[in-house]
């Protein structure tokens, strides 16, 4: 996507210049996206963002209600704060907020940003679990360990859907589908008896 070019700043008539830490504040205030857009063209001159600034604009480019193009600014800038303490506190409103969309279009999500997309979906999975299993072959395209990790990790949460969908499971890694399978009917016997007909051939 292409933004729009910046106006050109109205010449100055005051009696000084602002303070880059001046402009900074500013910015943070009136428009988190460009704050975000600079920062990632200073982190390359080996300038940083004050941390309070930074989870200031991520916050405020990340909230549920924030226009799209904004939000991706915000995913697409994801290694400006990745290792902050922070970024998984701002990640999870959006997440939770677009969790069907997420899960949905988890492989147009990575072209963003790999990592930022499996944070996310982290977050989303809990709150949409039967997802993960339906769409199994898109979050495969965004990271296949992984993806099988999270998938283990909602089958012993949520044993059902793993036998309502038994033969995605099964068309991905039969051994492995095999073994989360084995683990779920222990918690959900009823749907694994009902399901029979998808895994009778295992």
């Amino acid at each position: 996507r292409h933004f729009l070019p910046y106006a050109a700043a109205p010449p100055r008539t005051g009696p000084a210049p602002r303070s880059p830490a001046m402009d900074m504040v500013r910015l943070a205030t009136e428009d988190p996206c460009l704050l975000l857009q600079h920062a990632s063209t200073w982190q390359r001159e080996g300038r940083t963002l004050p941390d309070p600034l930074l989870r200031q604009a991520v916050a405020a480019a990340l909230h549920p209600d924030t226009p799209w193009m904004c939000a991706e600014v915000a995913i697409r800038s994801f290694d400006l704060y990745k290792d902050r303490p922070w970024a998984q506190g701002v990640i999870a409103p959006f997440a939770l907020h677009h969790a069907r969309h997420l899960l949905l279009n988890a492989d147009f999500f990575a072209t963003l940003h790999r990592d930022w997309t499996k944070r996310a979906l982290a977050v989303a999975a809990t709150h949409a679990p039967t997802l993960v299993f339906s769409e199994l072959k898109t979050l495969l395209a965004v990271d296949a360990p992984w993806t099988k990790q999270l998938t283990a990790t909602m089958a012993s949460r949520y044993p059902a859907p793993a036998f309502t969908h038994a033969d995605i499971l099964l068309a991905v890694d039969r051994a492995w589908a095999t073994g989360i399978m084995q683990h779920a009917a222990q918690g959900a016997p009823q749907t694994a008896v009902s399901m029979i007909k998808l895994y009778r051939a295992e």
